[in-house]
């Protein structure tokens, strides 16, 4: 049973269509934007930085998308958090173990990971805010046994490495 399962989702996977990222909606980025600042508590410079990159927008249903990328920059999917309920998930096409969203260079002196895009924001915000510089704070989105190929790249560096998973049952 176990290896018709790994049958399955491997050839799923062949089949699954590239990722696409989910169109930028601008008319709907005031409301996210309000969402991350007023009630995720996120400083407004750095939201509207991510912003300005690219890195995050809303799209046709006022989702936070939250880009995830390789290590040369390549989006490889995209976080999705719902900025009302509690919606939370990837998108269509999202490979998981091949990106992550984070902040910070994976050179860093110290690296977090921390379970979502938000998480890494806030984690980011603090630690900064107490004058730590160098710093990277990556997002697995989620819990999975491989970590993303960002994750692996920097566990390998010299650098200091924290698990910050909140404590979710």
């Amino acid at each position: 049973m176990v290896e018709k399962a790994k049958r399955d989702v491997s050839q799923a996977k062949k089949e699954r269509p590239p990722f696409a990222p989910p169109e930028p909606v601008e008319a709907n980025w005031p409301k996210v934007r309000k969402y991350l600042i007023d009630e995720r508590k996120l400083p407004s410079d750095m939201i509207d930085k991510m912003h300005q990159k690219g890195d995050i927008y809303a799209d046709n249903r006022r989702n936070a998308v939250f880009l995830t990328r390789d290590p040369s920059g390549q989006p490889t999917g995209a976080e999705l958090k719902g900025t009302a309920g509690t919606f939370a998930g990837l998108a269509p096409g999202s490979l998981k173990d091949s990106g992550s969203f984070r902040i910070g260079r994976l050179t860093a002196k110290v690296v977090y990971l921390v379970e979502s895009a938000i998480d890494a924001l806030s984690l980011f915000a603090i630690r900064t805010k107490t004058g730590d510089t160098s710093l990277c704070v990556i997002s697995a989105a989620g819990s999975s046994p491989r970590p993303p190929i960002a994750i692996s790249n920097a566990l390998w560096s010299e650098s200091q490495k924290y698990n910050a998973y909140d404590a979710d049952e």
